[in-house]
């Protein structure tokens, strides 16, 4: 069991499903079975994900002074994360508000507080990644200290990226230099995503890159053999709602990375990871056993 510590803003997250972005304005809108509450992050997610498939997982992050934490953690959920390391040292908890739209359309407004200016128990973190196998890290800012620590440590580091828009990439480098493998979406990409992969891989080198490309599936670099390999989306159940469909991606890639080294392997399991997810409301609902993509794999790979 691979023991992998993982740290990001941690967000009370509500999902609201409407027909179209922008929404038409009306006072009170009653939309039944269309509000869906909890919690999220990407880092939470992808530590959910690893740990829902056997992974050994520990989550740094920062919530409100006055914050229940039991709250933070579905309840309804069969697996939980080994452990929690939640620093009470914001004004209030982080949250977020996603539209998502019958086109598949997402809008998302975040609201971190004042995480951009406080940082976990950097001595917890030095403690807990001594018999780690695995950092993952999101880009939030306080992860650039911690990933100064985990290099530091000799340790793997895993990056979600996301963007790397214009104004981001001063501040994205300093995360990029020190990480081993990067996950980005090319939804605000003004490139292909074949070419943007590329320039990340020849000016920092990474062990490996995987870009989502939403509905045209993913591409995955990987630097031992120099490959750049697009993978087209495949199809286990209907889709419900892709909110959180890359942390699982990524989150699975990396489990199944750690299990098996063999990239071209854990990109494939993870694509039936995410597009099993994908079938459900929620960024951290949504979820499979290996044995469960084992049976998949059976029916869309080799049948």
């Amino acid at each position: 069991m691979a023991k992998i510590v993982s740290a990001g803003v941690i967000l009370k997250e509500t999902i609201l499903s409407v027909p179209h972005i922008p929404i038409q304005y009306s006072r009170i809108s009653f939309l039944p079975n269309k509000i869906f509450c909890g919690v999220g992050g990407h880092a939470f997610n992808m530590s959910l994900a690893m740990q829902y498939l056997g992974g050994e997982c520990t989550l740094f992050s920062m919530i409100g002074k006055n914050e229940n934490e039991a709250t933070l953690e579905p309840c309804d959920l069969p697996v939980k994360l080994t452990k929690m390391e939640l620093e009470k040292n914001l004004s209030d908890t982080p949250c977020a508000v996603v539209l998502f739209d019958d086109d598949m359309r997402q809008q998302r407004i975040d609201d971190f507080k004042d995480a951009a200016t406080n940082q976990i128990n950097l001595d917890k973190f030095k403690e807990e990644i001594k018999d780690a196998e695995l950092v993952v890290l999101s880009n939030a800012n306080f992860c650039v200290e911690l990933a100064k620590i985990a290099k530091e440590a000799g340790k793997k580091i895993a990056v979600n990226m996301r963007t790397n828009l214009p104004d981001e990439r001063e501040f994205n480098a300093k995360l990029l230099e020190l990480s081993d493998i990067y996950y980005f979406s090319d939804t605000f990409l003004r490139e292909k995503a074949y070419d943007f992969t590329k320039k990340m891989a020849e000016k920092y080198n990474p062990e490996i890159i995987v870009t989502g490309c939403g509905s045209r599936g993913h591409l995955l670099y990987t630097r031992d053999e120099n490959r750049f390999l697009e993978y087209k989306p495949v199809k286990t159940l209907e889709i419900v709602n892709t909110v959180g469909a890359g942390n699982a991606l990524f989150g699975s890639f990396l489990h199944f990375y750690l299990k098996e080294n063999n990239p071209l392997e854990a990109i494939k399991k993870a694509n039936i990871f995410a597009s099993y997810k994908i079938g459900f409301t929620g960024t951290s609902y949504g979820f499979i056993s290996e044995d469960e993509i084992d049976r998949w794999e059976q029916l869309i790979f080799r049948s």
